[in-house]
């Protein structure tokens, strides 16, 4: 019981308060995407420098971690283009939809907030290790998914390549390169700058919760529940169990196993649904699936962080 009250209920209620804010129309559409993009843009990338750029990093990269988180995830993420088809007949481009829900972790707006609520400081830099590279391997495997599935081609310049480069020059991982420079020559950053990105940073965690419940506000349920489940079991039940044995099997460390577990239990993150929604596939389940997968982790976590013992 600890463990709701003073680790996923404070979470999860801010969470709820922006979805309230959305649905009443206090916070319109146009706010929302202005809140969300200074999360995006401003707030998360000074928190990330600021912390990056004092973190105690390891020798090495951490191999078996990586391996026991994203083993798993392109494991799951096949496992949902093969249930897609076989099971909801999906075809085409939409698989490769099907395949980023099924396995994408609400890391940035979720995962943050809620394992340093949770854990403090010792989430940190395994926190950060899946944080930099989860969209860095799964948007330009989507896109590759993607354009060999379907049957005509995305347009607008569309292309793996092009994808890659996305990813390497979005906010976050710009500024995580920035702060882990910083750390790696031993850099210190005027106190008046340090100052401002403390400010800033501060805001992060509260914003990404305000901003997920406005997005989710944004979003209906309308029906397929069948196809929402099978996603839901995928992302929710399969992701989490799978990366809980890998870390066993690869004798991963229990402060770094827990955090892969809980992030592999978030939700299906939104990148999901603008993916779908710029390539035209499966918009309204997808979103669906979205809302529903983090009610279900709302109800999971209690049990995966008392199972990590967490006070």
């Amino acid at each position: 019981m600890s463990v709701v009250l003073t680790v996923v209920a404070p979470v999860f209620l801010v969470v709820a308060l922006g979805f309230a804010l959305a649905k009443s129309k206090v916070i319109s559409g146009a706010q929302t995407e202005g809140l969300t993009r200074f999360m995006y843009f401003v707030a998360i990338p000074a928190m990330l420098i600021n912390n990056l750029a004092t973190v105690n990093l390891p020798n090495e990269l951490p191999w078996r971690f990586l391996l026991a988180f994203y083993g798993p995830s392109f494991a799951v993420f096949f496992a949902g283009a093969l249930s897609a088809a076989y099971f909801l007949q999906w075809r085409g481009g939409s698989l490769g939809i099907a395949a980023m829900t099924a396995c994408y972790s609400n890391i940035v707006l979720l995962g943050y907030p809620l394992l340093t609520q949770a854990y403090g400081p010792a989430a940190l830099l395994p926190l950060y290790v899946l944080l930099a590279t989860q969209s860095l391997l799964l948007f330009p495997t989507t896109v590759l998914t993607v354009k060999t599935l379907e049957a005509r081609a995305l347009g607008s310049g569309s292309s793996p390549l092009r994808a890659i480069g996305s990813a390497l020059l979005n906010p976050i991982v710009v500024s995580m390169v920035a702060g882990l420079g910083l750390n790696f020559f031993d850099l210190s950053v005027p106190h008046t700058i340090n100052q401002g990105l403390s400010l800033l940073g501060a805001a992060a965690p509260g914003c990404a919760l305000i901003a997920l419940g406005l997005n989710l506000g944004a979003f209906k349920l309308e029906g397929g529940m069948w196809d929402t489940l099978l996603f839901v079991v995928l992302k929710n039940v399969f992701s989490p169990l799978l990366v809980w044995w890998a870390c066993n099997a690869l004798d991963v460390p229990v402060e770094w196993t827990k955090i892969a577990v809980v992030l592999a239990l978030m939700p299906s993150g939104i990148n999901a649904f603008i993916f779908a929604a710029q390539m035209g596939y499966q918009q309204q389940r997808i979103a669906q699936t979205i809302i529903v997968s983090t009610v279900v982790s709302a109800l999971l976590c209690p049990w995966a962080l008392a199972y990590f013992s967490v006070d």
